[in-house]
């Protein structure tokens, strides 16, 4: 799987996600693997002073998980190390050494919105087409990147209430 393609201008990696053979962009173990590498190989690019990361899905940032994967967990073991892999993720993006910058056009949600939410920075449209949540919630799932954490810090904990409760 390719799911992302990267071009360094002036010093800033342009990091493209675009998820070939699907309408939208959604997160799967594959995807994790295939980010986390990506950012190893842009740590031996010197010139690399920020990331962008955006959407080649013309109304789509990340929908969040690929529900088939959801679907997929049959007991809480598994359940627990999927959300572990998918935290590893988010922890390289939060944790890497030069600023990424999420460009959010489309929707954003769950897991797309906690990859966001990982980045350093985010810059979000306002296309009426822009939608930011984490609809697990709806359906009884806790956000497993740690989107509960990381929303708080960034808007305080009474408004992050109101997303994370409304889903």
């Amino acid at each position: 799987m390719k799911a992302f393609s990267v071009d360094i201008k002036n010093s800033i990696a342009y990091l493209k996600f675009d998820l070939q053979g699907e309408k939208v962009n959604k997160i799967s173990l594959d995807v994790g693997e295939e980010l986390q590498h990506l950012l190893r190989d842009l740590k031996n690019e010197k010139q690399v002073r920020g990331i962008i990361l955006y959407s080649g899905k013309p109304h789509t940032f990340i929908a969040g998980a690929d529900i088939h994967l959801i679907n997929s967990i049959t007991s809480k073991d598994q359940g627990e190390e999927l959300s572990l892999e998918a935290q590893a993720m988010a922890h390289a993006i939060e944790a890497y050494p030069v600023p990424i910058v999420a460009a959010i056009h489309g929707v954003c949600l769950g897991g797309g919105l906690e990859v966001a939410l990982a980045c350093d920075y985010r810059v979000v449209s306002d296309h009426e087409s822009t939608s930011l949540g984490l609809p697990e919630t709806r359906l009884g799932i806790i956000p497993g990147m740690g989107g509960c954490v990381r929303l708080p810090k960034l808007i305080g904990a009474q408004q992050s209430l109101g997303i994370i409760l409304a889903g």
